[in-house]
C-alpha cells in the first residue's frame, strides 16, 4: 500500500508543477500581448478588464481556458512582430 501512496503523491506533484509551467507560458503570452498591443486594446480583445489581466500575469488568478484560447488567437494574428522597444 506505500507504494500506491508514493506514486499518488507523484502524480500530484507532476500536475502541481505542470499548472505551473501552464501559467508561466500563459503569462509569458500575455505579457507579450500586452507590449505589442497595450492594456486598453488587450482588455477589449479579451472582453477583460486590464486589472484582471494584470492578475493572471502575477499568478493572482486562474487564466479561464476560453480567455487563453483567444489570446493565443489574437497572438496569431499579431505574428513575429518584434515587441516594442522601451525607451
Amino acid at each position: 500500500m506505500t507504494g500506491v501512496k508514493y506514486l499518488t503523491a507523484a502524480a500530484d506533484i507532476r500536475v502541481h508543477l505542470c499548472g505551473m509551467a501552464d501559467n508561466g507560458l500563459k503569462a509569458k503570452a500575455l505579457e507579450r500581448a500586452l507590449s505589442q498591443l497595450g492594456p486598453d486594446v488587450l482588455s477589449a480583445r479579451l472582453n477583460a478588464p486590464p486589472e484582471l489581466i494584470q492578475t493572471w500575469i502575477n499568478g493572482h488568478a486562474t487564466m479561464p481556458h476560453r480567455k487563453f484560447l483567444l489570446l493565443v488567437d489574437v497572438l496569431d494574428e499579431l505574428g513575429d512582430q518584434p515587441s516594442p522597444k522601451t525607451g
